[in-house]
This record gives C-alpha cells, sequence and structure tokens, in this order.
C-alpha cells in the first residue's frame, strides 16, 4: 500500500471553529507570569467536544483548540471560568508579615505539582492535580486574528454554578472577555 511523501499546506495551519456556543474540554494549563512579572495567566488549553459539526473548510470540529490566558490582571476571567466549570472560586489565607495584614484571597480550585517549591515561577510548576481537568462546559466562542492569523478566542463563558445569581447578586458575569 502507498503511502503520501508529503503534506498540503493547509496542513499547516489549525482549524478555525465559527463564532457559535460550544461545549469545551479542559486539557490543562500553562501557567506563566504576564509580561510584566506583575501577574500569572493560567493559558487554560481546551478543545472543543460534543460537536459532529465541520469548519467554513472542511475539518471537523471535534478536537479543535481553543485557548484562553485567565490572567490573574483580569479577574473576572477566572470567576467565568471556574463557574462554568459549575465550580467556586477557593479561598485561601494568606498570612501577614511587617508590610501587611493577613487576608483572605481566591484561587482557582486545586494545585499544581511543584508550585510551592518555585511560587514566584509558574513556568516551573509541575502538572495541574485538580477539579477543573477534564471538565467539559460551554463558551461563547468568537472567531478572531492574531499577528493576521485567524484564531478562535473565548468571548464569553457560560455559567453553571447552580445559585450563582442569588449567591453573588453583586458580582454579574462577562458577556465580552475580548479586547
Amino acid at each position: 500500500m502507498a503511502f503520501d511523501m508529503g503534506f498540503s499546506r493547509a496542513s499547516l495551519t489549525s482549524p478555525i471553529a465559527q463564532t457559535g456556543l460550544y461545549e469545551l474540554q479542559v486539557n490543562g494549563f500553562r501557567p506563566k507570569l504576564t509580561k510584566k512579572g506583575d501577574g500569572v495567566n493560567y493559558n487554560v488549553e481546551t478543545t472543543i467536544v460534543n460537536n459532529q459539526g465541520f469548519t467554513a473548510n472542511g475539518a471537523p470540529l471535534e478536537g479543535i483548540k481553543v485557548f484562553h490566558p485567565l490572567s490573574t490582571k483580569f479577574s473576572i476571567a477566572i470567576w467565568d471560568f471556574v463557574h462554568a466549570c459549575g465550580l467556586e472560586m477557593e479561598e485561601v489565607l494568606v498570612p501577614g508579615d511587617a508590610q501587611t495584614d493577613q487576608h483572605t484571597t481566591l484561587v482557582l480550585p486545586g494545585v499544581w505539582e511543584g508550585a510551592a517549591a518555585n511560587p514566584e515561577d509558574p513556568s516551573q510548576w509541575g502538572e495541574y492535580k485538580g477539579p477543573l481537568l477534564n471538565v467539559i462546559f460551554k463558551a461563547d466562542v468568537i472567531e478572531s486574528s492574531f499577528n493576521g492569523k485567524p484564531k478562535n478566542e473565548i468571548r464569553a463563558f457560560l455559567c453553571a454554578l447552580d445559585g450563582c445569581a442569588e449567591k453573588y447578586p453583586d458580582v454579574k458575569h462577562s458577556n465580552n472577555l475580548c479586547k
């Protein structure tokens, strides 16, 4: 049986999903410092699941990767993401020191292996261990571009947390996380 000796130029580009509501599955995270070094981009990696449709170019929608930075500098995106997964943020106690008082802060549920050994360098954190992994959630995905190349972007996460509006009447989910 013969096999292909080459590949098409089209195979070098990622397929792009049309704007719409999709189910996405959390595959993992690639945390790193923000460009200014004053926060963390968790960089969630997701794929489209439970969709038998096709892109405008005829590629299957199932398995298309969609990324989101989930920056601590844009906290509503993290809040919305965790709620879309049907979970609550974790509240942790931060001990005080000579300059600051003890206080609580909200964090993603779960932990990273090795984060305690490298708390200042998220790129050195190990594998994420927590309830967000493999969760399927719904999101409004749009077509956009970066440096002239097409890409998909999450415009909004759809909240799946039971009783969210009653529990948090003062916090509204964003309907446009895009810049």
